[in-house]
């Protein structure tokens, strides 16, 4: 289990467009994931749960994951940025998992990689600046291992 304590910080709060995205991207997960706040504590997979905290700029809240891939919201530090059709646009993600990619435009596709992790490309959308990309494992058997 993973518990993180943050912060609110949209100056409107957690109003109805970011709690729908927070409960999507929740929902891509196995794991049960809980938002806990004083005395009340809801699944973060049910946007009339979240809607009912009404939570507003600067509360603190707790984050809970438990389960199979409660570690895959860790952001990737240097995962690799690559707008497909631009010879040489590319960048790493910080230490947040951010990265700002200019001279890109509606349509590119970026290929986003990290070692370990399977690949994801994305297609950039009209009026779109933020986007939550979620790489899944890698996973490969080894057949021999040589000491």
């Amino acid at each position: 289990m993973i518990e993180k304590s943050i912060t609110i910080q949209l100056s409107g709060g957690l109003e109805a467009r970011p709690i729908a995205m927070l409960v999507q991207v929740a929902s891509q997960h196995e794991s049960s994931v809980y938002i806990e706040t004083g005395d009340k504590k809801v699944n973060a997979k049910s946007i009339m749960g979240m809607m009912s905290l009404a939570l507003g700029s600067g509360e603190a809240v707790k984050v809970i994951a438990d389960g199979s891939d409660e570690n895959a919201g860790d952001p990737l530090i240097g995962a690799a940025v690559k707008a497909t059709n631009h010879e040489g646009l590319a960048v790493a993600t910080d230490a947040d998992g951010h990265f700002v990619l200019s001279g890109v435009n509606p349509g590119d596709i970026l290929d986003v990689s990290y070692v370990g992790m399977l690949s994801r490309q994305v297609t950039l959308e009209v009026g779109k600046n933020y986007y939550t990309i979620i790489l899944d494992s890698k996973v490969s058997a080894l057949n021999d291992v040589v000491v």
